[in-house]
C-alpha cells in the first residue's frame, strides 16, 4: 500500500495526477453548466473601459472596500478573502509534495535543490517567512471562522437565515486549515525543522499528547491528515459551483463586470421607437421571464452573499413593505436553477405573480439605491425592478390607478398634476423672468444658464416658492439665466421609473431638442431628481435625436441649485446680510446623495448661512429615503407610511426643523410632521429659501 503514501513514488503521482485530472474536471464541468445557464440571458456588453474595471476590481475585491463598512463582518470577511489568496501556497505546495519531485534529480533544474526540502516546492518548507506568513493566515482564518459561527448560531441577525449550507461550507473551510497544520505538526514530530510555525508547533504538542511520539507513528499521522486535506480541498472546490457559497468564484467577476454608467442612470430599451412602430404579438417590452434579463442581471443571483445588508437599508422592508431588495435577487436565483436548461422559445415560468414576484412587491420601491450602496458584491437591484415594471406598464397597462392618472396627466399635460401646460410659467409673474423663447438671438447669447423649473416647481404651490427663491438668489449673484416657459416638458424621471419608458423617451427628447434650439450649455435645476435624469440619462438619446437632426449635439453641464449657490457663495457674489442661527436636522436626498454624490455642499451651504446642521442618525450613504422615490410620490402607501418613520427621526433630533434640498421631499417631510402634529415645533425648509432669507 506503499502507493498510497504521498511523495513515495511514481505510482502515487500517477494517482493523485489521475485523480486530480478527474476533480478538476468535475469542477470545470459544474462551473461551464452555470456558465451556460447564465447565457439564456441576453446580451449585454460589460468589458469595456478595462482601465476602470481593474480599478473597480482592486478596490472593492482586493480592497473589501465595501466590505469593511460594517464592524463585524467586514474585517471578518476581508481576512477570509485574503486568507484564501495568501493560502493558495499552501494548496499549492501540499499538491506538489505528494508528486514526490526532487529538482536534485532534475539536471536543468538541479540549480534548485539547495533551496528545497523534502519533496516541497522551492523556497516554502524550511523557510522562516512561508511557515511564519501560512501559519498566521491560518490562525486569521481560524479566528474568523470562530467569529462566523458565533454570527450565525448565537447572534443570528434577522436579515441572515440560518442554514445547513452555510454551516457546512463554514465546517469545510474550518477542516482545511486545520487539516494543513496537522499537516505541518506531523511533519515537527517526524523530525522536520519549520521556523516560523508557531501554530504547527502547538499542533505537534497535540499529536505528542494523543501518542505520535515516534517517527513512524509521526508519518502515518502525517500521510492521514495528507489524505484527510485531500478530501476537503476537492470536497470544498467541487461543491461551491453547486451551493449557495458560488458567489466566492462568482463576485470577482460580478464586480469587474458591474456597470461603469452613472449611478443614478437607467438603461434605456434598444430602438424602442422602432419597436413601437413595428409593435406584434412577439414584441416584448420588460421582463417577466428569466430570459428577459441580460446574463449580467442573471449573474447577480449565484453571487449574492445573502448577507442582508441591502435589506438593512430598504425604506420599503423597513417599513413592513412585501418589498424585500434581498429576496429579489435571491428569487431569480432560484427560478433560473430551478428551471434550468431551456430550448430557445421555450414557455417560462412567469415571476410577476403571487408566488415569487407580487404586485405589491415590485411597485413598493422607491429606487433610493440604498441597497445597492450596500451590496459588497455590488449587485444591481434598481433596473431589475423597473424591467419588471415597463413589463406590467408597456405590455400589460398593469400599474396602480393613481399611477396611470400620473402618467396620463404627464402624457396630456406634460406634468403630473394635470395641470394645463399653458401654466408652466405662471408662477413667474411680477419677477420678471427672462423666456428663451421670447429673447432676441443677440438676448440668448448672454444667457449662462437655463433654469429647468420641473414640475413641482412649476406646478405645486408650496414649491413654487422655491422656484421664486432661487431666481431671487441667482438675480442677487448676478447669474445670466432663463427658463423654457412653455417649451419645457416634464423632464420624465416619473414616467420612467414607473416602467413607461416609451414616454419618457418622448419627454427627454422634447426638452433635448428645445436645449439644442437654443444653445444651451449649461442647467440648473432645484430637483435632484430633474438633475439626476437631465445629467445622467439625457446622454443616452443623442443618437436618437440626430435621427430627427442630424447636426444634433448634446454638449450640457448640468448643475443642482445647491452647487450653483455653493459656487456664488465661494466666489463672494452672494454676500449673506445675516446669519440664520438655527440648528436644523439635514436630510438627504437620495437621488442628490446616493445617485450622485452630493453630501457635503448642501451642508457646507447651510453652514454659511449661519445653520447649524444636526445630523440624523441615518445620513448621508445611509440616509432613509422620504418615500417619494420611483415614482412614489404618485403612488398610495399602505401600512406605515415610510416619510412618517424618516419625520420621527428629524423630531427626535430635537432640531427646530428640518432642512432638503429636494421638492418631493419637501412635501413628504411636512406631511410626516402634521401626521405627528409637529408641524407647529418643527418647520421644513428646502435650502434655496434659508440662503434667500439670509441675503
Amino acid at each position: 500500500m506503499s502507493f498510497l503514501i504521498p511523495g513515495s513514488g511514481v505510482g502515487f503521482a500517477i494517482l493523485e495526477v489521475v485523480f486530480g485530472f478527474v476533480l478538476v474536471g468535475t469542477f470545470l464541468y459544474s462551473t461551464w453548466d452555470r456558465i451556460q445557464l447564465l447565457l439564456q440571458g441576453k446580451p449585454e456588453v460589460r468589458w469595456d473601459r478595462l482601465p476602470e474595471r481593474i480599478n473597480q476590481f482592486i478596490r472593492y475585491v482586493l480592497g473589501q472596500s465595501k466590505l469593511l463598512q460594517e464592524a463585524y463582518g467586514g474585517p471578518m470577511h476581508f481576512f477570509i478573502f485574503w486568507g484564501f489568496m495568501i493560502l493558495g501556497f499552501t494548496i499549492a505546495n501540499f499538491l506538489f509534495e505528494g508528486l514526490g519531485i526532487r529538482f536534485e534529480k532534475i539536471p536543468f533544474l538541479s540549480f534548485l535543490a539547495p533551496f528545497q526540502h523534502g519533496t516541497a516546492l522551492p523556497f516554502t518548507e524550511g523557510f522562516l517567512w512561508y511557515h511564519a506568513v501560512m501559519d498566521t493566515f491560518i490562525l486569521l482564518v481560524l479566528i474568523t471562522m470562530g467569529m462566523a459561527f458565533y454570527r450565525r448560531l448565537v447572534l443570528r441577525p434577522e436579515r441572515m437565515e440560518l442554514t445547513g449550507q452555510a454551516l457546512f461550507i463554514l465546517t469545510l473551510i474550518t477542516l482545511m486549515m486545520v487539516t494543513d497544520v496537522m499537516l505541518s505538526g506531523a511533519k515537527i514530530v517526524e523530525g522536520s525543522y519549520l521556523p516560523g510555525a508557531y501554530l504547527s508547533v502547538l499542533t505537534a504538542d497535540l499529536w505528542r499528547v494523543v501518542g505520535v511520539r515516534s517517527e513512524s507513528a509521526a508519518r502515518g499521522a502525517y500521510v492521514a491528515s495528507w489524505w484527510l486535506h485531500w478530501f476537503v480541498f476537492w470536497g470544498f472546490l467541487n461543491y461551491l459551483p453547486l451551493s449557495k457559497h458560488m458567489h466566492i468564484m462568482t463576485a470577482p467577476f460580478n464586480v469587474f463586470f458591474h456597470s461603469l454608467e452613472p449611478k443614478g442612470a437607467l438603461q434605456p430599451i434598444p430602438n424602442l421607437s422602432e419597436m413601437m412602430e413595428k409593435f406584434d404579438e412577439k414584441t416584448k417590452f420588460g421582463a417577466n421571464t428569466i430570459p428577459d434579463f441580460t446574463w449580467k442581471q442573471l449573474l447577480d443571483g449565484p453571487t449574492c452573499q445573502e448577507c442582508g445588508r441591502c435589506q438593512d437599508m430598504c425604506p420599503a422592508y423597513n417599513t413592513d413593505k412585501p418589498l424585500s431588495p434581498k429576496k429579489l435577487i435571491m428569487e431569480l436565483k432560484h427560478v433560473w436553477l430551478e428551471e434550468g436548461h431551456q430550448p430557445a422559445g421555450a414557455e417560462r415560468k412567469s415571476l410577476i405573480s403571487d408566488e415569487i414576484f407580487s404586485l405589491d412587491f415590485i411597485w413598493a420601491c422607491t429606487t433610493c439605491r440604498g441597497c445597492e450602496w450596500a451590496c459588497p458584491v455590488l449587485n444591481e437591484h434598481i433596473q431589475k425592478i423597473v424591467d419588471l415594471r415597463r413589463f406590467l406598464t408597456l405590455m400589460e397597462g398593469n400599474l396602480p390607478a393613481e399611477g396611470q392618472v400620473a402618467l396620463q396627466n404627464i402624457e396630456k399635460n406634460s406634468n403630473p398634476w394635470g395641470v394645463g401646460f399653458d401654466q408652466r410659467a405662471k408662477w413667474t409673474e411680477g419677477l420678471e423672468v427672462p423666456v428663451f423663447g421670447e429673447l432676441s438671438e443677440e438676448d440668448r447669447k448672454r444667457i449662462e444658464y437655463c433654469y429647468f423649473v420641473g414640475c413641482a416647481g412649476s406646478f405645486d404651490e408650496r414649491n413654487k416658492k422655491i422656484a421664486q427663491n432661487l431666481v431671487k438668489i441667482m438675480k442677487a449673484g448676478g447669474v445670466n439665466f432663463a427658463i423654457l416657459g412653455a417649451e419645457e416638458a416634464c423632464c420624465g424621471d416619473t414616467a420612467r421609473r414607473l416602467g413607461n419608458e416609451y414616454l419618457y423617451q418622448i419627454l427627454a427628447l422634447q426638452n433635448m431638442n428645445a436645449m439644442f434650439g437654443y444653445g444651451i450649455k449649461k442647467v440648473v435645476t432645484a430637483c435632484p431628481h430633474g438633475f439626476n435624469t437631465l445629467k445622467n440619462e439625457y446622454p443616452q438619446f443623442v443618437a436618437e435625436a440626430r435621427k430627427g437632426n442630424p447636426d444634433f449635439a448634446w454638449n450640457v453641464e448640468v448643475v443642482h441649485a445647491s452647487e450653483l449657490i455653493y459656487r456664488l457663495l465661494g466666489e463672494g457674489k452672494l454676500k449673506p446680510a445675516n446669519k440664520l442661527e438655527l440648528e436644523l436636522a439635514f436630510h438627504d436626498s437620495c437621488y442628490l446623495g446616493r445617485h450622485n454624490d452630493l453630501y457635503q455642499i448642501p451642508r457646507q451651504t447651510l453652514q454659511t448661512v449661519g445653520i447649524k446642521v444636526k445630523e440624523m442618525p441615518r445620513n448621508a450613504e445611509k440616509s432613509f429615503c422620504c418615500g417619494a422615490g420611483g415614482g412614489r410620490m404618485w403612488l398610495e402607501e399602505h401600512g406605515e407610511k415610510i416619510n412618517v418613520n424618516r419625520s420621527k427621526e428629524a423630531i427626535a433630533t430635537g432640531a427646530a426643523g428640518v432642512a432638503v434640498n429636494c421638492p418631493f421631499c419637501l412635501t413628504m417631510f411636512e406631511d410626516g410632521i402634521k401626521d405627528q402634529g409637529q408641524e407647529e415645533k418643527m418647520k421644513v425648509y428646502d435650502l434655496t429659501e434659508l440662503v434667500a432669507q439670509a441675503l
